[in-house]
């Protein structure tokens, strides 16, 4: 394993996580002398796009805080490796190709087979619905493709840390989304009841 930097990564001083600790890089381990000891986090990543696969898994190993486990450009190849796979985290695009398992419904399979895996949801069409709907479907977090890749990284040590990260998103849109999905929910679970 390489000798790599275990600081703070940039921009991060003063975070604190969902418990008012202090936000650390999610790589840091202890070795048996009780030092701090710093390990890649790892990540699989799933997209259909070739071109967008070589791209991404470039810029994450460029970090030297990241290692990219292995590229999936189909759902269905993911989930037969994903067992045999040794990942922190899971970037996945929410749309892929006609036919292949994707969205809502990946979310879905991917939490009720492997529940402790991390996933980062991005997408290139996504909006607040797209979102919210993955964020409820078991992604920890979603980045737009469109966001610096600065942010990419921040979601992906983020989601490592067992943080949720909705990049850009505004919250207020995100909240609007969500009341509006649970009235849609009652609305239509009502008239399943109505002759």
């Amino acid at each position: 394993m390489p000798d790599l930097d275990c600081l703070d990564i940039p921009g991060d001083l003063g975070r604190r996580d969902d418990n008012g600790a202090p936000w650390r890089y999610a790589g840091y381990k202890a070795n048996s002398m009780g030092n701090r000891i710093c390990e890649r986090t790892r990540v699989t990543l799933l997209d259909d796009h070739p071109l967008v696969l070589h791209a991404l898994a470039a810029l994450l190993e460029e970090t030297q805080r990241v290692s990219v486990v292995q590229s999936f450009s189909s759902s269905r190849d993911l989930l037969e490796a994903l067992p045999t796979l040794q990942t922190d985290v899971l970037v996945m695009d929410y749309s892929l190709a006609p036919g292949d398992l994707y969205g809502v419904s990946l979310l879905r399979t991917l939490r009720q087979r492997f529940p402790a895996l991390e996933i980062l949801v991005i997408s290139g069409h996504g909006s607040a619905l797209t979102a919210t709907l993955s964020m409820r479907s078991g992604a920890r977090g979603f980045v737009y493709k469109t966001q610096p890749v600065d942010d990419w990284i921040e979601a992906i040590f983020a989601v490592a840390a067992h943080q949720r990260y909705v990049g850009t998103v505004p919250a207020r849109e995100l909240e609007q989304t969500a009341g509006a999905l649970v009235r849609d929910r009652s609305i239509s679970q009502c008239a399943a009841f109505m002759p």
